[in-house]
């Protein structure tokens, strides 16, 4: 018997986008202009990709999805923006206390990147994103608020083990057949138990 939900798969990498459509938070932390959070980067490999704006279709894409990149639309324009790098992390959310996926562009991947490099690795400070703007006039500001104590970096290591996303097996592009591309949004958890979320209410910095 065919499983039904195989063919859902692509819909539901669009409706977790939208958290506003849904009971809780979307498992990604998507800023709109004037918002912020903050949020404890956590271990693991960040994933990165690459995607073309496709100005036909109105939406983006992965470079294996494009026949031409140097197609036309009928008034002379280019059909498909310049490539763009996205890197996506494991964050944890200090407002909803859950681990989400924040989805930074190529100029704040290599800000975060230097904050990383000053602290020797991620977990170590809570940060507060926030954006401005809109469209190709977005801005995003990595802003440190505090350290945290080696206490508070073991329970974001352990948490990661537990609630952290496949980064990869999220975000990545995935052929099923000719033409056919499916973005799987199934969060996969690791080996650990999950840790309570009432175990972070004493946590003075959040």
């Amino acid at each position: 018997m065919t499983n039904w939900k195989t063919g859902w798969k692509q819909s539901m990498g669009i409706l977790e986008r939208h958290s506003a459509d849904t009971d809780g938070p979307s498992d990604f932390l998507n800023l709109k202009d004037g918002d912020k959070f903050k949020v404890v980067f956590l271990d693991g490999e960040p994933f990165g990709r690459e995607r073309r704006w496709d100005n036909l279709d109105e939406l983006s894409k992965f470079p294996q999805e494009i026949d031409d990149v140097n197609e036309l639309l009928a008034n002379g324009k280019a059909r498909y923006d310049r490539l763009k790098a996205t890197v996506s992390f494991n964050v944890y959310d200090v407002e909803t206390k859950a681990v989400r996926i924040f989805e930074a562009n190529a100029t704040t991947a290599r800000v975060i990147y230097s904050a990383f490099d000053m602290m020797d690795g991620p977990a170590k400070a809570v940060f507060e994103i926030s954006r401005s703007g809109g469209g190709m006039d977005t801005t995003y500001r990595l802003e440190k608020v505090a350290n945290l104590p080696e206490a508070k970096q073991e329970q974001m290591r352990k948490l990661y083990l537990s609630d952290g996303h496949d980064l990869e097996d999220i975000q990545a592009f995935k052929s099923e057949g000719p033409g056919v591309a499916v973005l799987n949004v199934v969060s996969t958890a690791k080996q650990e138990p999950a840790i309570p979320a009432d175990q972070f209410d004493d946590f003075d910095l959040f």
